[in-house]
């Protein structure tokens, strides 16, 4: 008897977490299928930190997205997520880039992590490995208004030795910060071209093997993603009541 319960509890369990997984998928695939994209745009010529021909001038189109999946395969993309800045972790982008400050002040404010105001498109590659890309993970954060990236998070294990000295070879000898706080061998180096900023930086994963965090920021196109969240969906008043 006994047996027979322990195994209607088994099955039971299977169904819920069965529903569960399919109602995850459902969800997902409804997000992404609501999201209109145009076809096509200009694309203009991007003059800073480019990842696979994608710049601070390019436009996410499905043409574009098409010719990212032959590159980095499957993607995810989501519809109205918040901006973090929380490279390494939480301030720590606005600790050691004080022009950085008022973009992590401004994005953490609470009425930004509403969806509405956060106007944003997130692609996201998990499996680029598969392509024969280094990266585990790629996250791209486009505004709505533009469809131009505000950002874009790339993570992949080891050193990353490869992947910095290309940046080099590409962007010139980089910057370093001196005494640098984070949790992993280092070293952090960053490039800047005109108000866009690339950050590297070798931290320990969770197993204590290094990995490599690599971190743009399209400053242009994140201060008139600002500007226009401030001008549609202005400081509310405060009521104090006296």
């Amino acid at each position: 008897m006994k047996d027979l319960i322990s195994e209607k509890y088994r099955i039971i369990l299977f169904f819920i977490i069965l529903t569960a997984i399919c109602v995850s998928f459902l969800l997902v695939f409804l997000n992404q299928s609501s999201i209109k994209i145009q076809r096509n745009a200009e694309q203009k010529k991007s003059e800073s930190f480019t990842f696979f021909d994608v710049g601070e001038n390019t436009v996410l189109t499905k043409t574009k997205l098409k010719d990212l999946r032959k590159i980095l395969g499957q993607h995810r993309l989501e519809n109205l997520t918040p901006v973090y800045m929380d490279f390494v972790h939480k301030g720590w982008l606005a600790k050691y880039f004080p022009s950085l400050e008022s973009y992590d002040v401004f994005f953490e404010k609470p009425r930004l992590r509403d969806p509405i105001a956060s106007n944003t498109l997130k692609l996201h590659y998990r499996y680029a490995h598969q392509k024969n890309i280094p990266f585990n993970n790629i996250r791209f954060v486009f505004s709505r208004y533009t469809n131009k990236p505000l950002s874009l998070f790339l993570r992949l294990p080891g050193d990353g030795s490869i992947v910095i000295n290309n940046l080099k070879n590409t962007h010139g000898t980089p910057q370093t910060i001196e005494n640098v706080k984070i949790s992993g061998p280092g070293p952090v180096y960053f490039w800047k071209r005109g108000k866009d900023i690339l950050v590297t930086a070798v931290l320990f994963d969770r197993y204590g093997k290094p990995e490599t965090h690599i971190f743009i920021l399209y400053g242009e196109n994140t201060e008139n993603f600002k500007k226009t969240i401030m001008e549609t969906y202005p400081e509310p008043d405060i009521k104090t009541g006296f």
